[in-house]
């Protein structure tokens, strides 16, 4: 019996569940951190793919697949990122990919083809796709799908930003035994946060480049700093200043950790804060504006962050326009202003001044003006009523048409009239009208009955 007590402790450790949740905040550059386990255990002279990582989007595979890269370089195993069906069909083909990263819809239209064959599969990480299992609809089925074919075997660990319901269902019914590994909080974040003035630009973590020098060109600032919490994204930053000429160590836009200083005038988070930790130092700089980039998924939590105080800041040829209709608007509520205003008007809107504010009335008049224009806008457009249709006339010969000049008055000749005491004369030989034969020309007295000469 002593004997099989150590065997059966040894033994213990390998019933545990390899089916892990860990709850962490959505950063797609810490994600390196999880995945370095399952990469590390991949082997290089096996040609099947080991490893899967399910995102919720094709941005969110080139975000893991970056931070992947940046962490291990151009060294060791590659995450092949499935972006696209076609472009990741045509460059697996007769290649073994030992780690692949992709939506749901991808993986399986890959596995359909059977250019992803799963049966050696020995890891599967979920990151934060707690949207496609709280939305369902094809996402979910696909990512069902995929389940499907993946050996029971393989290791399956979920990374979400909070275990819901849904989540839950979702562990329960294809990790068994999962066992949940939470971050732990510090006591100041655990705390309520404190409302904080934010605005934030929308933007893929790959167009954060294109963000940053379209925000400084819209803005303009007198001084600025952009906070980079991580090595990758604090060079990616900086070489885009250095791309838009800052590159002098007094230029008045620099890249940081934290903000340098309390004289500054705009913070640009590079990175999305994830705690009250990361937003300290910006709200102890009192700078006039912050600004954070941020990913769509990501704006519940910001908004919490910051107590409900996080707004969008609009930039770009849509505010332009914005403006300059609001300035079009203006000039023609003056130029009626300075032509006077009729009594009658008001008169009208005089009972109104009791409750409401003057500019408030404005605003409720102008709001009316643009229901209306919509309105006209959208009605249809009645035809114009139709002329009426002329009556077809037939085609007349020239025996139907009537005659002209002096043959269109009857001709009246000495034989038209009865003569005096008897009936019309016959005119013998050239015959008048009875003859059926046309008369001599007349002369100039010839319809007078005096005698030719």
């Amino acid at each position: 019996m002593t004997d099989k007590k150590p065997e059966a402790e040894a033994t213990t450790p390998s019933l545990r569940s390899q089916n892990v949740v860990r709850v962490l905040p959505r950063d797609w550059s810490s994600l390196a951190e999880v995945i370095t386990p399952s990469m590390e255990r991949i082997d290089s002279t096996v040609a099947a793919t080991q490893l899967l990582v399910v995102t919720p989007d094709a941005a969110s595979t080139f975000a893991v697949v970056r931070g992947a890269f940046e962490r291990f370089g151009t060294v060791g195993i590659d995450l092949f990122p499935a972006t696209a069906e076609h472009r990741a069909a045509r460059m697996m083909a007769g290649v073994p990919v030992p780690a692949v990263a992709g939506p749901p819809e991808v993986l399986r239209a890959l596995m359909s083809r059977s250019l992803l064959r799963p049966e050696g599969v020995k890891s599967v990480l979920f990151a934060w796709i707690e949207d496609v299992v709280e939305a369902g609809g094809d996402q979910l089925a696909a990512l069902e799908a995929v389940l499907a074919e993946v050996p029971e075997s393989a290791a399956r660990t979920m990374v979400v930003r909070e275990v819901t319901p849904a989540v839950q269902d979702f562990v329960d019914r294809y990790m068994f035994r999962a066992r949940r590994a939470v971050a732990a909080v510090p006591a100041a974040e655990a705390e309520e946060p404190r409302p904080m003035a934010m605005e934030y630009v929308t933007t893929p973590a790959a167009a954060r480049p294109a963000s940053l020098w379209r925000l400084l060109d819209e803005l303009d600032p007198p001084s600025a700093v952009v906070i980079a919490r991580h090595p990758e994204s604090e060079s990616d930053a900086r070489r885009t200043l250095a791309q838009l000429g800052y590159r002098r160590a007094d230029d008045p836009v620099t890249v940081s950790s934290a903000p340098a200083g309390e004289n500054v005038h705009t913070i640009i988070f590079y990175d999305p804060p994830l705690s009250a930790a990361d937003i300290e130092p910006a709200r102890s700089a009192t700078a006039a504006r912050v600004i954070a980039f941020v990913e769509a998924r990501d704006l519940a939590g910001l908004k919490q962050l910051t107590g409900g105080m996080a707004k969008p800041l609009a930039v770009g040829d849509a505010v332009r326009q914005a403006r300059r209709k609001d300035d079009t608007l203006r000039a023609e509520l003056k130029k009626v202003l300075d032509s006077g205003v009729a009594f009658r008007e008001m008169t009208a809107l005089e009972p109104l001044l009791e409750q409401y504010d003057g500019v408030e009335i404005a605003a409720a008049l102008l709001r009316l003006l643009e229901q209306e224009r919509e309105r006209a806008l959208v009605a249809p457009v009645l035809p114009k009523p139709a002329r009426p249709a002329l009556e077809e006339r037939a085609p007349r010969g020239r025996e139907d048409r009537p005659p002209r000049g002096r043959d269109a008055r009857p001709p009246r000749g000495r034989d038209d009239r009865p003569a005096r005491g008897g009936p019309p004369r016959d005119s013998g030989r050239y015959g008048g009208r009875d003859s059926g034969r046309p008369g001599p020309p007349r002369g100039r007295g010839g319809d007078r009955g005096g005698s030719r000469r």
